[in-house]
């Protein structure tokens, strides 16, 4: 039924894929700085194990099998889901997080722009809904652009950022829940309550799976690491009784 949408639009496909790419080196440049060798290497090749087997099923067409219960495409979001759990309540992912400042950590945010023009191209092809975009019930671009706002002021690891920090953060991570609340209820399957004039099928497919796969999960980290991050600073303060701390020196990917 669903393959007879055509998902080859070459230029939009390289362009999405070119943000995992360049989301992935970046995230490749943080584990290499500062994770030791060995637990970097089990993060490799837990990654590429994941991320290879998630689209050898979505190139086969193997999510968008619409009557399954549970849906298949849960298999895409359960797993990163439990990582995002353990991430948060673990106190290396706080020593991890106090590595970077926060203007990296939440400027790079602005990387979710780029996903909502994708979202945006893929609906005028009529690959997802409108509900998607930013013309409906997704305003995940709002999150990106403030990002880049919030991080062109934020110079220092200071108390009296702490509060819109969290602030940003805690309403970020909610509007990104809404969106991806409202693209698993119109996606195909026995959980699609939300009636779309076209179903939410691009991202069952192939290189689109690596949003729910790949880019959404590393969201959610960046939020719980600058989250980790605003919570070191508070301690760091009231052991030291200073309201501002020197800027941690910017990430080298070379």
């Amino acid at each position: 039924m669903f393959r007879r949408f055509d998902f080859d639009h070459p230029f939009l496909a390289a362009g999405f894929f070119l943000i995992c790419v360049v989301m992935g080196y970046v995230l490749v440049g943080m584990l290499r700085k500062h994770v030791r060798p060995g637990a970097r290497k089990t993060i490799y090749w837990a990654a590429a194990l994941w991320l290879v087997s998630v689209s050898i099923r979505a190139k086969m067409g193997w999510y968008l099998e619409p009557h399954d219960f549970p849906p298949r495409f849960l298999i895409v979001i359960a797993p990163w889901i439990l990582g995002l759990a353990a991430l948060a309540w673990s106190r290396k992912a706080g020593d991890f997080a106090e590595k970077f400042s926060q203007n990296f950590l939440i400027g790079i945010q602005g990387f979710r722009v780029l996903v909502e023009l994708c979202i945006l191209a893929l609906h005028r092809r009529d690959l997802m809904p409108e509900e998607m975009t930013f013309h409906g019930q997704n305003f995940d671009i709002i999150p990106g652009i403030t990002a880049l706002i919030l991080a062109a002021f934020v110079r220092t690891d200071s108390v009296r950022w702490v509060g819109p920090i969290v602030l940003w953060n805690i309403v970020s991570m909610g509007v990104l829940l809404v969106t991806i609340t409202t693209g698993a209820l119109s996606a195909p399957g026995p959980l699609r309550l939300l009636k779309t004039e076209i179903p939410n099928i691009a991202p069952l497919t192939f290189p689109y799976v690596l949003l729910p796969a790949f880019l959404v999960p590393l969201a959610f980290a960046f939020h719980i690491l600058s989250l980790k991050r605003a919570r070191r600073t508070l301690q760091a303060a009231a052991r030291e009784g200073s309201e501002d701390r020197p800027l941690v020196a910017p990430l080298t990917l070379a």
